[in-house]
């Protein structure tokens, strides 16, 4: 118990499950998309949670959802909010994100303590776009790579993952030469 105590912590916000984008293989669209009306008052109580109930120990909260980087005000405001409260607090922030919109975001996150941005591309981009799509079927593959650059170029560090299986197995070394 002493042990696990002493492990650094990996709090999620979820600031909504709206998605952009509509995935071959999302587990996640029968998820209530709603935004909250005020997103500060909650991100204000999950701190004073934080705060009260993890005192003391190593922490750092990782943003998740659908997806939290969407063009919109609500999502702005929020991630604003979380890069504000965790700063006079010393929390690293990560942040998981199909990437679409991650280059229009790297202004903001590099004011925070952005431990890392975790973005999947599935493959090489004619595999990647037929199971990455918008909703509506338009491609992602290249958005995507501008955000990476984007956060790299801004020495944001970037986690790149994939979702492996049969479909798209045989185009991984193409995407390895393509990152390299």
């Amino acid at each position: 118990v002493q042990a696990r105590d002493a492990d650094e912590i990996q709090l999620f916000y979820v600031p909504s499950y709206a998605c952009n984008f509509g995935c071959s293989y999302c587990y996640q669209d029968d998820y209530p998309k709603a935004i909250p009306a005020d997103p500060s008052a909650v991100i204000d109580a999950f701190f004073r949670y934080v705060d009260k109930t993890f005192a003391g120990r190593s922490k750092y909260v990782t943003i998740f959802g659908g997806e939290p980087l969407l063009p919109i005000q609500d999502s702005r405001q929020s991630i604003r909010a979380l890069i504000d409260n965790s700063l006079p607090r010393s929390l690293d922030l990560a942040v998981v994100t199909n990437g679409y919109h991650l280059a229009d975001y790297v202004p903001m996150l590099s004011k925070g303590r952005i431990r890392e941005v975790q973005v999947t591309l599935d493959g090489p981009e004619l595999v990647h776009d037929k199971r990455r799509m918008l909703k509506g079927g338009k491609g992602t593959f290249r958005e995507i790579v501008a955000g990476i650059d984007a956060c790299l170029d801004a020495k944001i560090p970037v986690n790149l993952r994939a979702v492996v299986d049969r479909d798209n197995i045989n185009g991984l070394v193409d995407l390895a030469q393509f990152c390299i």
